[in-house]
């Protein structure tokens, strides 16, 4: 329980670092939004400065040898595997993070965190966000839609500035934190 603690504390303060960074590069970049590719990068960076040694983290790993499948983020405590996190961006729509979901669902070990990441540049999420800019509780799959559960952990985020009292949120970044749990068999 404290190494699930640990790594979900470690992958929330990441998620926070990345919503900032986001930011940052809208500065320098605000016309091309960023791939997926390097939001899993960056992500692998700043999680390597908040885990223990203990822990390897492995971007794009391969775990499945005969579909030829990865994985964008496996953490390991030596041989183990203790989680997997696919990203995605809100952009790409309901059905592509619902398949992520379902490939994390794929692995052996049932004992593994398996989370999906997603990410939404300058507009809230609204399927895992409310409009208070706090994440959505409750199982996110409705019935018929799959052998599993997932709910929204936490959301990161960063804004320009905040403004008056009972307006709208500010335009923000944010990183939803999203787990995905298989159902009792």
């Amino acid at each position: 329980m404290a190494k699930e603690r640990e790594i979900e504390s470690g992958i929330k303060a990441a998620l926070q670092g990345l919503a900032f960074w986001i930011s940052y590069r809208q500065i320098l970049y605000g016309w091309y939004p960023l791939n997926e590719g390097a939001l899993v990068v960056e992500f692998v960076n700043l999680l390597r400065a908040k885990l223990d040694k203990k822990f390897n983290i492995y971007c794009e790993k391969q775990f499945d040898e005969l579909e030829k499948k990865r994985m964008d983020v496996q953490i390991k405590q030596g041989d183990l595997q203790v989680a997997a996190i696919e990203f995605k961006r809100y952009s790409a729509g309901r059905t592509h993070i619902h398949n992520d979901m379902k490939k994390l669902l794929k692995l052996e070990n049932r004992d593994v965190s398996r989370f999906v990441v997603v990410v939404s540049e300058k507009k809230r999420p609204s399927d895992y966000v409310n409009k208070g800019g706090k994440a959505i509780t409750g199982n996110l799959i409705q019935k018929g839609e799959g052998n599993f559960s997932a709910r929204v952990r936490r959301v990161l985020k960063s804004v320009a500035g905040f403004g008056k009292e009972g307006k709208k949120l500010p335009v923000a970044n944010y990183c939803c934190l999203i787990e995905v749990l298989p159902l009792k068999t």
